[in-house]
């Protein structure tokens, strides 16, 4: 008698063929590539994934693999965050998924708790990421800037393409997601911290 693997559904991405009728898992590993921190310990689903059981993750120029927010919070006092992700120039931002668009298609939908915290101004506004790297030319660098972030203003400052409203970032996400025939995500800061 064969014996089925043991298989842990919470960090499984499932697709709908709607051929079959059946859900299948998806091959997560061609998005892997976008993963600069290997991390948390239950890594396996990048933000752009299907996975509905986890939905925050860090970027701190370049992401972590999907976690609860547990893995993430309290970047000063979390021993495992320090040890993934050196300190240096950059900001720690913990990020919650709201929403996951594939080609102009709504494919993961979530109601997001309210949030009271307002230690810093850029928590609880939402944030528009591609699974392809984007390239900005900023003028007061003299350089490109590439990110996986959406720019959608056209000032030097990425802080600024924070955004208040989550519908207007649905219809970037959604937009830009059919026009490049990729994945983009719509989440929500809930902490930001300067990692220096």
């Amino acid at each position: 008698m064969d014996i089925l693997p043991k298989i842990d559904y919470k960090k499984q991405n499932f697709i709908f063929d709607k051929q079959t009728g059946c859900w299948n898992i998806e091959d997560e590993s061609i998005y892997f590539d976008i993963i600069k921190y290997n991390f948390p310990d239950n890594a396996g689903c990048t933000p752009f994934s299907r996975n509905l059981y986890y939905h925050h993750f860090i970027d701190a120029s370049g992401f972590t693999f999907l976690g609860e927010y547990d893995d993430f919070k309290n970047p000063y006092k979390n021993e495992k965050v320090q040890a993934v992700i050196p300190m240096g120039y950059k900001s720690i931002l913990i990020f919650e998924r709201a929403y996951l668009y594939e080609n102009g298609e709504l494919i993961l939908e979530r109601n997001l708790p309210r949030l009271d915290d307002t230690r810093d101004t850029n928590i609880g506004k939402y944030v528009v990421h591609s699974n392809k790297l984007q390239k900005y030319y900023i003028p007061s660098w003299k350089d490109d800037l590439i990110t996986y972030q959406i720019k959608v203003n056209s000032d030097d400052k990425l802080s600024t393409d924070t955004m208040e409203d989550v519908r207007s970032a649905q219809k970037i996400a959604k937009e830009f997601s059919l026009k490049e025939n990729s994945r983009c995500i719509v989440s929500r800061i809930i902490e930001f911290v300067s990692w220096h």
